[in-house]
């Protein structure tokens, strides 16, 4: 008899190990542990600083601007050789974007259809977002041409949590 409580309680044990090893993550949980789950998905901004596109976890904020929190590789020295041309010489670079601005945009086209040949500019003034609500799914795989984020968005999101785009180290 005392054998077969030890095997019950030893059971009940593992059985509560696994559900805790089975345990999606919630919002309290870090944006480093969500990013390596792969049980749950979700989608953080794209931004653009100069010719960059990265997500908002891979920049930072430098004063008055956003910087990529990695150098980035650009051609420093281009050169042709017949009809081709090649990168002779590389550099490594942070990338920025100012935070608030002014930008120069086209207001009216003379064939709208095409969007060419723009006749009107105006400028508008834009600030960047420095934390955004973000919704995390739990990941369900299979989504048209294979997109787990776009099967994911069709059921209710786990939860939300907002993510700021941190101060530069």
């Amino acid at each position: 008899m005392k054998t077969l409580m030890a095997l019950v309680a030893l059971l009940v044990g593992i059985g509560s190990l696994n559900a805790q090893a089975a345990r999606l993550p919630d919002k309290d949980a870090s944006w480093e542990v969500l990013q390596k789950d792969h049980r749950v998905i979700f989608e953080l901004p794209q931004l653009r600083l100069e010719s960059w596109y990265m997500r908002a976890s891979s920049v930072c904020v430098e004063g008055d601007n956003l910087r990529s929190i990695r150098k980035m590789t650009e051609c420093a020295v281009w050169r042709d050789r017949g009809d081709e041309r090649y990168c002779e010489e590389e550099m490594e670079k942070y990338v920025y974007r100012p935070i608030s601005g002014t930008r120069t945009v086209c207001v009216e086209y003379r064939n709208r259809r095409d969007n060419e040949d723009c006749i009107r500019y105006e400028d508008i003034e834009y600030t960047i977002p420095l934390s955004y609500e973000i919704e995390v799914y739990r990941r369900v795989a299979g989504g048209r041409d294979s997109d787990d984020l776009d099967r994911s968005r069709m059921y209710r999101p786990l939860f939300e949590k907002t993510f700021t785009i941190p101060a530069c180290q």
